[in-house]
């Protein structure tokens, strides 16, 4: 799992330097922007063969490394306690971002996934001046509460430390019949990376958003998606998905589809066809 045709860097933020992969051609002042933020426990990788190919030709494609999670990111000297504590924090190192790839005055597009979609989700709720259009999948939080049995699964698997719990979480996540070690979509590689590139420093929980708190970032960007599934466990998808419908949101719930959905197919194909037309590529 590589990006192809793609640049790196660093950029430098008040929470530490935040690894990018650059995919598109970042001269291009015309060129639209998309910023891609992936979930916790987790690398930029995670975009790199699905969604990141099928967009970089119109868009140009920046997918960082959270810097306080697995990853090339780094907090300030290591010390994860500038970690960002809040969604406002979270806000303004992607504020600090765009002002270091100098896309200040230009709105720019965010899709997120799991913790990356809260990350997303928030840039449109408090700075919706920032952004053009939002796409949200399997979203953690903001729709509705984060479960506590995922959550104790989550800590048990951090305490453990061990590849067999890692995949046993991981498989809690599917959809019945599919195992992570069965999927031949490059989770190996995404696997290898996460457990090599460092540990996971997330100390923010998900809030749930009002009614209004959707609908205003409905009405104040040009466009919004969530994309999930029926079998969400990170979530109640469902309910989610109407509870998006209601504040004016595009909102497609995959049948037999769980958290995992990016590896699962037919679910995988289907997020990309979906995210494509959204985007009109």
């Amino acid at each position: 799992m590589v990006y192809n045709d793609c640049q790196n860097t660093t950029i430098a933020t008040s929470y530490g330097n935040t690894y990018t992969h650059i995919c598109g051609n970042k001269k291009s002042k015309s060129k639209p922007v998309i910023l891609f933020f992936h979930g916790i426990g987790s690398v930029s990788m995670l975009f790199a063969d699905w969604l990141v190919p099928a967009l970089q030709d119109k868009y140009t494609c920046l997918a960082m490394d959270y810097p306080c999670d697995t990853g090339r990111s780094s907090p300030p000297n290591g010390d994860v306690k500038k970690c960002p504590q809040t969604k406002e924090q979270l806000v303004w190192w992607v504020a600090e971002i765009i002002d270091g790839f100098q896309l200040t005055g230009r709105k720019v597009s965010v899709v997120g996934y799991s913790f990356g979609a809260y990350i997303a989700g928030s840039v449109a709720k408090l700075r919706p001046n920032l952004v053009e259009n939002v796409v949200l999948l399997a979203p953690y939080g903001i729709f509705t509460p984060v479960p506590m049995s995922w959550v104790f699964r989550a800590i048990i698997t951090g305490m453990m430390k061990m590849e067999a719990v890692d995949e046993w979480f991981l498989d809690s996540m599917s959809v019945k019949g599919f195992r992570i070690s069965d999927l031949p979509l490059g989770a190996p590689e995404w696997l290898a990376a996460t457990r090599a590139l460092g540990a996971t420093v997330v100390s923010i929980f998900p809030d749930v958003w009002r009614d209004e708190e959707l609908k205003q970032i409905n009405a104040q960007t040009s466009s919004t998606l969530l994309l999930i599934g029926e079998n969400e466990t990170v979530s109640n998808g469902t309910e989610a998905h109407e509870r998006a419908q209601a504040a004016g949101w595009k909102s497609t719930l995959y049948h037999n589809a769980g958290h995992l959905m990016f590896m699962e197919e037919p679910t995988r194909s289907k997020i990309i066809k979906d995210v494509v037309s959204f985007f009109g590529v």
